[in-house]
């Protein structure tokens, strides 16, 4: 067909031809990748029909590697997927098994789902697909292992493979087919040929079927007479051959035939002469500004803005550039803000430059606007090439709707080289849209390619959309919703889009490939190719047509009958560079190196205001160039590499990269598979392959149930097993004391009967507990008495009698579960009363063991009665019991009745209620008060409720019970008193097994901790570092002679008043010896049982004691212990690193692990105590399970218990807590290795004390690894320099430094790569961290006992926090000697500071709120300066020769004002006390970003009060506006 060329008149808009050649339509026109439904479809959408042209080149893929080279619309796609499932068969088997997979390569992110969806449809296989926007670069070879296994097709993009082959996740030998989408991009350094060129690292038989798809075998630019030569090099890249159909006349019926057009325009840049110059004038200048860093960047975006508005005011004229510039203001408003970079005075300037130019230019064209009339479409100034398109879619529009033949509706697309003119055209069609009703039916959208400038944003921005936005984009090109699409060459290539019947370049085609790709989008029946041309251009832009059409009809004349490669061929064309290979597969060559040590980099730890990078210097040598190569501070390789020499930079760079990641490798920071390692690999497989064997299968059906709790028995102590007694076996007989802390009215457990244990073991030594009845606390003692003769028949009298106790008495043993099993082998002591004989000796009362428990019928109303157990007679199936407190011989049954609306008098009384006459109305009535069980008297009972209220009974209707009441008092008191026992009994045996080292302070921690403080006594305080190992050996000298001065078995009485008193009676000698020798071996644990009783309770266990406190304190305790391990045993790896490994070592899942090791919630007191469903009597068991009501539907047996992963590791830390109070480091160290945590020699050097050579070899272990000389880089700094003005900080901190290195660390940011002496401060930053941490918890811990769990973490989360540390670093001048080169930080640093200067309350709080102060913005604390203050930290205890206290002499004088203020006034987090004042019904919207870069969020209370903060980030915003809710409602509602 002809083509019609057309030129529009500047005025009329009139079109005349232009002289032209007629041509034939060429076979190939675009790109593949379209709408491949039209291509591949028949009648129906899932039926296939196969052409003839497609079966031969799908024959001609099978046979060997092809290049099918076909047209837009004629199903190359198909051909592809054809292929696949010829392979199939090849992807049904694992890899591991000798399986291969089949990879689909694109060239864009948006490729990989259309692709990925055309092979899912087509076929059954199992289709993967794969961006970098999933994190694909930082996947490991496990999950790429499991992603082969799941799926059997992977389409990705190139990149992608090329990492993965280079890392040796797959090897091309795994692979059977390898499809290359838009194959023709193989050229040069592209990943595609980066894939390529890994084909010489394996033989020939293992190289997978390539198949490459394309419209057009040029890449770029290209005469005719190297046609040929461009298709062999692309032949020779891929290692196939290209091939097409000679069946043209199919491949025509299905392919593109615009007519095509030349639309003329005229030039506006004369018109708009002023402004233009004045636009590329400023561009110009930013282009000559030589800068580096951040104000490089600014620098380079600035000047990529100035030249797009530029662009945008020529191509489009005055009312674009007003649109356009509005985002670039808003841009630069950003910079100035400092959210996005926050430059020094340099940048403003810079910035200012550029907003007076862009004011200047507007003003400009404003100027023209409204001279030239001409121009203006409706109301609005547009250059002459916009008033010709907005023209000629009017008329377009205005055919299609006077064409009654056509069927299709208006389709197009406008193509344009740039993407800020995309947006802009799209702006300028909708406001044109709004003013000529002559356009209504236009709906325009517009889009760009991902990537590019990702600085502004939300309207403001010269980035590409998300991948998703671009589809939301094409979805609704596709149905219709759009019917304009402004483009860049995005949608040019492969892209699924529909049928256009119009399409336009607006800037002209510059290569044969957009030529194609552009006009194949055209494909509706009498479609157009319309090509905008500048009027002096004509002739010009139809000669490139004219040869872009006769290279398309040569190219496909070309791709027939071609022959692949030869290997001769293919070697000829390789390069012979360095490479370098890795034991696993993995290598890296010249290409990727710089690439990986990006990637390096990028892993490095670093903040928000510094891109760490590599540093890199270039220079000429012997004639060629050299490059040298520095990493950033933090990376634990320090030395400068250099380079080969080579004939270009790039070589000179590639070469000294490839170096770094040869060293880097044999150092372990990239593994075997040329990953960045974020922690040692090794180490982490041991941890895990740990994990799996702890994990039982039980753990693994618990964790699929979704339940976190796990169910376990609690531990019956060795003590109370195999203890029943028996005659023909040893008796040991203990009685129970209870007595009263405070005289009650009534006598407590008087007379002459009391309850004691039998038991064919001897107890432990424990000491003296409190239980709390309603008439108020008593202590209860054991004491060990002689046991006499016990015969057979009293062992069973005993039996029944203990039976009885539980059942009648404390009435926990009529529960049909429970049955008392006389053959009972665990806990199996007995309960026997007792009786005192003359001279104050208790033994067994065998009279009671012998009664049958009647009841006397007869009463009298005696003295002797008082204290004596009564029963009311009338009604004989109520068990309450009374004591009878007095006999009132004032009151008689005539008396008056106390209410009187119920009788007059007390024997009217129980006539009316219980029909029962009183015979002796002149008899004394009995005042008695009511024996109940408390139900769990562990805990204080309430002062409200202490009285007890009393009645008054008549003696003849009362029973009394022959039990003496001091069995009743102890009885009623037994199951609490007994699962204290037990408790403290099971505390003691994890005290021997722990066992302990050399007694330090047996004067501390004597007593039970007090009710009501949750910590009584403050820790011990460490021996100083010269007279420590003198102190112990004094201390384990006395603890010894005071054991040995022992000779007979004492029971330890120890109470919260008076401890230390004790009772004993003789014991034999050889077992006195043995306890002797075992207390000796433990180091003595009586006291020490409570602390370690403490630690095994948790708080839901209602105790009044529980393991929090010591938790906060051994958590703090144990991540010093660890961190300080890190750092010496793992010298070369970095903070990131380091805290992995931290964090791994002291998380809940691994103490838990340690902890189940050694059985410890088989120790510990979870569940609230109650008798009849936790606790079990001894001698009783259970005959069927019981369901508990706390165990969520779980079924539960007596004496177990369900807990949390997380409460057992809590208690683990509680112990570490326990053993640091009662003996320091020493102790915590102890129980540290009991449980498998170790720690390096190093770190108990440190903290327990040693000679002077230990601490000095320990410090130059570190010193070795953090100071070096630097070389090779020429700006260089030498240490006197870089240590300028340090004595003015050491004046400030009132500490000065033997090395001055280890402060220049501290103080050396790892942007600041002039300091080649030292490391960054970073490994300090995690040291300092860890000590602080615990110094300001043991330091709240020890002066505020008053403190409970909750608030101590508190007081410990306000003190340990970046806005406390940067608040003090700002006031002790930390930030005026910190050594970085970020212009972003040093801003937000001077911007905080100058906000602190300004506060006149300079310990506030980020957490406090001043009713006053309606500031709506909180200044953000750089987490730089809370870093160097704990860097600060560690390098003074590594100066100071490891000595803590020195550290906290330093930083105790900065922090005591802080944990002063926070300890008497706990803080509260605002967003918290705000959802304690309102727990429902509050509301916080999701942070939203403001105009000036900040964030705001926004809180509505239940009255519809709405507040909003304004901060640097969403956390601080969501605080402003707590505090200005809180400062509200404060005003509203004062205390």
């Amino acid at each position: 067909m002809h083509r019609s060329d057309e030129v529009c008149s500047r005025l009329t808009g009139t079109s005349r031809p232009v002289s032209g050649a007629t041509r034939i339509k060429p076979h190939l026109e675009r790109a593949s990748g379209v709408a491949e439904s039209e291509l591949l479809m028949s009648d129906s959408e899932s039926a296939f029909t196969a052409r003839d042209y497609q079966v031969e080149l799908l024959e001609t893929a099978l046979e060997q590697n092809t290049v099918v080279c076909l047209g837009t619309g004629t199903g190359k796609t198909f051909i592809a997927v054809l292929l696949i499932k010829a392979y199939a068969h090849t992807v049904v088997s694992p890899l591991p098994e000798g399986g291969q997979r089949i990879v689909f390569i694109v060239p864009s992110v948006a490729l990989v789902e259309q692709q990925a969806n055309h092979v899912k449809r087509h076929t059954s296989l199992r289709v993967g697909q794969y961006v970098g926007s999933m994190g694909v670069d930082f996947w490991d070879k496990k999950v790429w292992d499991t992603e082969f296994q799941s799926n059997e097709v992977l389409v990705m993009t190139a990149q992608i493979l090329v990492n993965i082959l280079h890392s040796g996740f797959i090897g091309l030998k795994q692979i059977s087919l390898l499809v290359f989408d838009e194959c023709h991009r193989a050229a040069k350094n592209h990943p595609f040929s980066q894939i390529m060129d890994s084909f010489t690292h394996c033989p020939d038989v293992e190289h997978p079927r390539i198949l490459g798809l394309t419209a057009s075998v040029l890449s770029g630019k290209c005469k005719p007479h190297r046609l040929d030569e461009n298709i062999r090099n692309l032949e020779i890249t891929l290692r196939s051959r290209c091939a097409t159909t000679r069946d043209l006349a199919s491949v025509r019926e299905h392919g593109t035939q615009p007519e095509e057009l030349l639309l003329q325009y005229t030039s506006s840049e004369k018109m708009l002469d002023a402004a233009v110059r004045t636009l590329s004038g400023c561009e110009d200048q930013l282009r000559e500004a030589k800068f580096d860093g951040d104000m490089g960047m600014i620098v380079k975006q600035l000047k990529k803005l100035m030249g797009n508005c530029w662009d945008v005011l020529i191509q489009l004229g005055p009312w674009a550039l007003q649109s356009y510039t509005q985002c670039v203001f808003a841009f630069m408003e950003r910079l100035k803000s400092g959210n996005l970079i926050c430059g020094d005075d340099l940048a403003l300037a810079v910035l200012t430059f550029c907003e007076d130019d862009l004011n200047i230019s507007l003003e400009q064209s404003r100027n023209v606007a409204a001279t030239s009339r001409c121009l203006y479409h409706g109301d609005i100034f547009v250059s002459h090439k916009a008033k010709i398109l907005l023209s000629y879619l009017e008329k377009s529009g205005c055919n299609t709707a006077a064409d009654n033949t056509s069927t299709a509706p208006f389709c197009a697309i406008v193509f344009v080289e740039r993407r800020s003119t995309a947006r802009s055209l799209c702006e300028l069609i909708m406001h044109a849209i709004e003013c000529d009703p002559n356009l209504k039916f236009l709906k325009p959208l517009w889009t760009v390619g991902a990537g590019g400038i990702a600085l502004l944003k939300d309207g403001c921005s010269e980035a590409g959309p998300s991948h998703s936005k671009q589809s939301i984009v094409l979805r609704k090109f596709r149905s219709g919703e759009c019917n304009l699409l402004v483009s860049t060459s995005a949608t040019e290539e492969g892209l699924d889009i529909p049928s256009c019947s119009l399409v336009i370049q607006f800037d002209r085609p510059k290569e044969i490939r957009a030529y194609i790709q552009a006009k194949g989008r055209a494909r509706s029946k009498g479609s157009k190719y319309i090509v905008m041309v500048e009027q002096s251009e004509v002739q010009l832009v139809d000669d490139e047509l004219e040869l872009f059409s006769t290279i398309e009809q040569k190219l496909g004349d070309l791709c027939i009958d071609r022959t692949i490669p030869s290997e001769t061929e293919v070697e000829e064309r390789q390069t012979d560079l360095p490479e370098y290979h890795t034991v696993k597969g993995a290598w890296v060559d010249m290409a990727s190196s710089i690439d990986l040590v990006n990637r390096y980099c990028d892993k490095l730890p670093g903040d928000h205001f510094t891109h760490l990078a590599p540093q890199c210097d270039i220079y000429e040598e012997d004639g060629g160039f050299v490059s040298e190569l520095a990493l950033p501070r933090n990376s634990p390789f320090k030395e400068v590499l250099k380079s080969d020499v080579w004939p270009s930079k790039t070589r000179a760079k590639q070469h000294v990269a490839l170096l770094v990641c040869e060293q880097l490798h044999k150092m372990g920071q990239l593994d075997d598979h040329l990953c960045p390692v974020v922690e040692d690999e090794s180490d982490t497989e041991d941890e895990e392959e740990e994990e799996e064997e702890d994990t039982t299968s039980e753990d693994r059906e618990l964790s699929s149930s979704g339940d976190s709790r796990k169910a376990y028995k609690m531990k019956i102590p060795e003590a109370l097993k195999d203890c029943r007694p028996s005659s023909d076996g040893p008796l040991n007989l203990y009685q129970i004391n209870v007595e009263p802390v405070e005289q009650p009215e009534v006598s407590f457990g008087t007379g002459s009967a009391c309850l004691g244990i039998l038991t064919a073991k001897r107890f432990p030594q424990l000491p003296i507990f409190s239980l709390y009845l309603k008439s108020g606390e008593v202590r209860v003692s054991f004491e060990r008495i002689p046991v006499g003769d016990v015969s057979k028949r009293i062992l069973q009298q005993i039996d029944c009698w203990h039976e009885h106790c539980f059942k009648r008495i404390v009435g926990v043993g009529n529960s049909p579960s429970l049955l008392f099993a006389d053959s009972e082998k665990y806990r199996g002591y007995r309960i026997v009363p007792l009786t005192i004989l003359k001279e104050s000796c208790w033994t067994i009362d065998r009279q009671l063991l012998s009664s049958d428990g009647a009841v006397s019928q007869e009463l009298r109303a005696t003295g002797d009665l008082v204290g004596r157990v009564v029963t009311k007679k009338y009604l004989p199936n109520q068990k309450e019991r009374f004591r009878v407190v007095s006999v009132r011989r004032d009151l008689t049954p005539s008396s008056e009745f106390p209410d009187k609306s119920k009788a007059v008098t007390y024997s009217e009384y129980y006539l009316q209620r219980y029909e029962v006459h009183i015979r002796d109305m002149e008899q004394p009535l009995l005042e008695v008060e009511s024996l109940s069980r408390n139900a769990n008297a562990l805990v204080k009972v309430e002062k409200g409720s202490r009285a007890l209220k009393r009645i008054h009974l008549v003696p003849e209707l009362c029973d009394v019970d022959p039990l003496p009441v001091g069995v009743w008092d102890a009885g009623l008191l037994l199951a609490p008193l007994l699962w204290r026992f037990e408790q403290l009994l099971t505390a003691e045996e994890l005290r021997v097994a722990i066992g302990t080292p050399t007694l330090e302070n047996p004067e501390c921690f004597l007593e039970q901790p007090q009710y009501g403080s949750s910590e009584a006594c403050q820790m011990s305080s460490p021996p100083s570092k010269k007279k420590r190992v003198a102190h112990c050996s004094e201390k384990a000298m006395a603890a010894s002679e005071h054991h040995s001065g022992k000779t007979t078995d004492v029971w330890i009485r120890v109470d919260s008043a008076d401890f230390g008193s004790s009772s004993s009676l003789s014991s034999g000698p050889e077992e006195g010896e043995l306890r002797e020798e075992q207390e000796r071996e433990d180091g003595g644990g009586v006291p020490f049982v409570w602390k370690i009783a403490t630690a095994l309770t948790a708080k839901s266990s209602a105790d009044f004691f529980n393991l929090e406190r010591l938790e906060t304190l051994g958590d703090s305790f144990l991540k010093q212990a660890v961190s300080m391990s890190l750092f010496w045993q793992y010298s070369n790896k970095h903070e990131g690193q380091l805290t992995k490994k931290r964090s791994r070592a002291v998380s809940n899942a691994k103490l838990f692990l340690l902890a189940r090791k050694r059985a410890l919630p088989t120790y510990m007191f979870v569940a609230r105590f109650q008798p009849s469903v936790m606790w079990l009597p001894p001698g009783f068991s259970v005959s069927s399970p019981v369901e508990t009501a706390d165990t969520k539907g779980t079924s539960s047996q007596y004496r177990t218990q369900l807990m949390s992963d997380k409460c057992v590791a809590d208690c683990l830390e509680a112990l570490i807590g326990a053993y640091l109070v009662y003996g320091h480091y020493s102790y915590a160290f102890h129980v540290m290795k009991w449980f498998g945590i170790s720690v390096a020699p190093a770190v108990v050097v440190a903290l327990s004390g040693s000679s002077l050579e230990h601490v000095t070899s320990c410090v130059s272990q570190i010193s070795d690894v953090s100071f070096y000389e630097g070389s090779g880089l020429r700006n260089q700094r030498s240490l006197e320099t870089l240590c300028a003005k340090f004595s003015d900080f050491e004046k400030s901190i009132e500490y000065k430094f033997k090395d001055k290195r280890w402060l220049l660390q501290a103080l050396t940011h790892p942007s600041f790569h002039w300091n080649r002496v030292t490391d960054s401060y970073q490994r300090l930053e995690f040291l300092g961290d860890a000590l602080i941490d615990y110094l300001v918890t043991r330091k709240i811990f020890e002066d505020h006992p008053h403190l409970n769990p909750g608030q101590l973490t508190d007081v410990r989360a306000a003190l340990v926090c970046n806005d406390t540390f940067a608040e003090i670093a700002v006031q002790r001048g930390y930030h005026h000697h910190l050594k970085a080169l970020s212009p972003r930080l040093f801003k937000a640093i001077d911007l905080y500071a100058e906000s602190r200067e300004k506060d006149d309350k300079p310990e506030a709080s980020v957490m406090e709120i001043d009713v006053e102060n309606d500031d709506d913005e909180e200044v953000e604390a750089p987490k730089v300066l809370g870093d160097i203050f704990e860097s600060v930290a560690g390098a003074i205890f590594l100066d100071s020769g490891l000595d803590i206290d020195v550290l906290w002499r330093v930083y105790l004088a900065m922090l005591l004002p802080y944990i002063e203020k926070y300890g008497k006034d706990p803080p509260i987090q605002p967003v918290r006390k705000l959802h304690e004042m309102f727990p429902s019904g509050l509301q916080f919207s999701a942070a939203k970003k403001e105009l000036d870069g900040g964030l705001s969020c926004t809180v509505t209370l239940p009255s519809g009060d709405r507040f909003t903060g304004v901060a640097r980030n969403g956390k601080l915003a969501r605080i402003v506006a707590a505090k200005k809710a809180i400062r509200h409602l404060k005003r509203e509602i004062p205390d």
